[in-house]
């Protein structure tokens, strides 16, 4: 059975930055063996001017599979790119074996795979979700569901629908595989985050006691993100952005780079060039190596997660976190406070 509608959008705000060119994607399935199991729905949704176009096909006999899977891959000819929910590690291999078996070609060979719940995960320093399953997310974006059942119940409303030709357990798993490929289409905004780091600029630096980076992102996000840790808060509302650094007084290490030309003296605790540590008795003096080659300082650090501001320290030499004194910060060029900003919305969004 092929299902085809239109659904009229109200609020374009959710879909402005889906190409036409994109169709979400999402299955049910008897079960997770794809080898044993088959698809009961395949549901898809593409943005065409202020309207959802979507399709979805309902397998009302399991010998009718192969013509499903030939349906859908001949549809799916249309599009580019194809945007799922975990669907790197579920439905497109699932999919692509259903076909394999029957003797079809990959439908997603050579097309653009875009993973929703990857770029999810990037919320996971800055929120407070429970999980990152599809409907927690779909809260975060205010997104109201009509459908009660889980993708478990999914499979239990088919059986009870081949089985018994039950209306309302046929509706039930429509719905739910339709709320999915909506709901999909409303979050896409989260690929955004996959490329946040890349698509900003910075407005302005103020420096007090703490250093204070606004910044304009190239596209709004529909949801707010606020958080603090304790070198750093981040809050972004719409496409406009601070990032909040916060002071540590304490003991970092300058390191030097060519080790070879320095003496570490054991007594005080540092290195000194060998054009100076030729005066040191030798038995206080030895050859450096990289990990004693520095000069402690005393004073207000800053953290960051690149060596952009120069001098550049670190609490060890292993340590991948470089600090600078707050002082350095007003030498500092636009390009280096947008690489500094770049390389904490790397750190926070892990990328």
């Amino acid at each position: 059975m092929l299902i085809e509608k239109e659904i009229p959008i109200d609020d374009m705000s959710f879909y402005k930055y889906i190409d036409p060119s994109e169709i979400c994607f999402d299955i049910e399935t008897t079960g997770l063996n794809k080898k044993y199991s088959h698809i009961t729905v395949i549901g898809c949704g593409c943005i065409r001017e202020h309207s959802v176009v979507f399709k979805q096909w309902l397998l009302e006999d399991p010998a009718e599979e192969r013509e499903m899977l030939i349906g859908f891959s001949d549809y799916l000819k249309n599009f580019d790119s194809i945007i799922q929910f975990n669907g790197n590690s579920f439905d497109i291999p699932y999919t692509a074996e259903r076909c394999r078996l029957h003797g079809l070609p990959d439908p997603f060979d050579g097309m653009s795979l875009t993973d929703l719940y990857r770029s999810a995960k990037r919320l996971a320093n800055v929120s407070s979700l429970e999980n990152f399953k599809q409907k927690s997310l779909e809260k975060l974006f205010c997104i109201k569901r009509k459908d009660r059942i889980s993708g478990r119940d999914c499979i239990f409303a088919y059986q009870d629908y081949l089985r018994y030709k039950n209306p309302r357990a046929r509706d039930a798993l429509l719905l739910h595989n339709e709320e999915d490929v909506l709901g999909l289409l409303k979050i896409y905004a989260l690929h955004d985050l996959d490329t946040i780091a890349d698509s900003f600029s910075i407005d302005k630096a103020e420096v007090s006691d703490s250093i204070e980076l606004s910044f304009t992102l190239r596209r709004e996000l529909p949801f707010l993100i606020s958080h603090r840790d304790t070198e750093y808060s981040i809050s972004i509302s719409k496409n406009k952005g601070k990032l909040i650094l916060y002071p540590l007084f304490c003991v970092r290490k300058f390191f030097f780079q060519n080790y070879r030309e320095y003496y570490y003296l054991p007594d005080e605790d540092r290195a000194i060039h060998k054009s100076v540590g030729a005066y040191v008795d030798p038995a206080h003096r030895q050859k450096a190596v990289k990990a004693n080659c520095y000069e402690k300082m005393n004073d207000c650090f800053f953290k960051q997660y690149g060596d952009d501001i120069q001098p550049a320290f670190k609490e060890d030499i292993k340590d991948k976190a470089f600090w600078f004194r707050s002082g350095d910060i007003g030498k500092a060029s636009k390009e280096q406070l947008h690489s500094l900003c770049r390389n904490y919305l790397k750190h926070i969004f892990k990328l």
